[in-house]
Parts: C-alpha cells; structure tokens; sequence
C-alpha cells in the first residue's frame, strides 16, 4: 500500500472514531435522541422530531470557533440542530458539548486556497454539557493527537 493512500484511510479512521464518539454524546446527553444511519448524507440522527448533526473537532484558536469545509455546508445547513463537541487540547482539558442556535446565520465565511470555509464562533454557542471523566476525554484526546499538524506529548 502507498504510504500516502496508508496515511489517508488511518486519518479517516481517527476521524470516524471522533465522530462516533461525539453523536455517542449526544445520544447521552438526549436520551430521546436517535442515531441515523451511519451513511446518512442528510443527518447524524433526530431529537424527537428534529433532525441533528454533530461536529467533533478541536477549537479553531485563531478564530475562536468550530471550523466546517465547504463540503459539509448543505449537511449543516439541513438539518435543525447543530453540536459541536469540542476536542481537549490537552489530557488536562473537558470535552465539551455545544450546541449552535441559529446556526444557519450565526457563522462567518472565509476563505482559503483550498476554497470556502466556515467559521462558527464559541461565543454564540451553548455549552450544553462539560465532562470531565478521564475516560471520556481520552476517548477524544488520543485519536486527536494523531491528527494534529504539530507534536504533541
């Protein structure tokens, strides 16, 4: 196998693992909550009878909010409620779960050479829930670790 193509489908998976790992929260959070199917272009799942999808990534630091790509965009703009599960910077942090109302005006457009993305600031989401439970947080922080572009103890 090609290193890069190794490289990619490892990444990939950390990243299915977050993700997991951050509807597995909301379902926690909400237990009226249902998970959708996996492969479901539209939605993470509903919250009775809305439609929900969740985002679990580390904090954009510069713009102090929740970065989405361009290809994300119509999933995140169809549905009716929007988390964010904030991934700890250090093993030390929470993992925290926001929720963005008004998400479909709340965000701000950049750009970049790789094209159009969108920036959802912290300061108009809701921390719905903090955990602090090490497990938790090492749920998210390991695989984090290894998608960082810089090192990380």
């Amino acid at each position: 196998m090609h290193l890069n193509t190794y490289t990619k489908t490892y990444k990939d998976e950390l990243r299915v693992k977050t993700g997991n790992s951050g509807e597995k929260l909301v379902c926690y959070c909400y237990p009226q909550a249902k998970r959708g199917d996996w492969y479901d272009n539209k939605k993470d799942g509903t919250i009775d009878e809305n439609t929900y999808e969740v985002k679990s990534q580390r904090l954009n630091i510069k713009f102090q909010g929740f970065w989405i790509d361009e290809n994300q965009f119509k999933k995140v703009d169809g549905v009716d409620l929007l988390f964010f599960v904030q991934i700890p910077e250090t093993f030390n942090d929470t993992v925290k779960l926001f929720l963005a109302p008004n998400h479909t005006k709340i965000y701000q457009n950049k750009f970049r050479a790789q094209g159009e993305y969108r920036i959802y600031p912290l300061n108009k989401c809701l921390l719905i829930r903090e955990f602090t439970d090490k497990n938790v947080i090492n749920e998210f922080y390991q695989p984090s670790k290894k998608l960082r572009t810089y090192k990380v103890n």
